[in-house]
């Protein structure tokens, strides 16, 4: 992926695809149950642990990659 990068060498939009690879976004109607340990907290916060990242970058990297088309991120 040819994105920009921060200052700090992390690519947004590499990190937002990752996170919908790994916890695509859900529908609000809160319907299922859903293990706390694999509640999309629980899964991105892992993922940003692994990644070196806080939670929130990740969160928010994840929201703006489901709002972009994919070519254009």
């Amino acid at each position: 992926m040819d994105g920009v990068h921060r200052a700090d060498g992390v690519d947004p939009g590499a990190v937002g695809d990752r996170a919908l690879e790994i916890e695509p976004l859900r529908d609000r109607s809160g319907q299922g149950t859903v293990d706390p340990e694999w509640s999309v907290t629980a899964t991105l916060t892992r993922l940003a642990e692994d990644i070196g990242l806080k939670f929130s970058t990740v969160k928010s990297a994840r929201w703006v990659s489901s709002r972009w088309p994919a070519d254009r991120r």
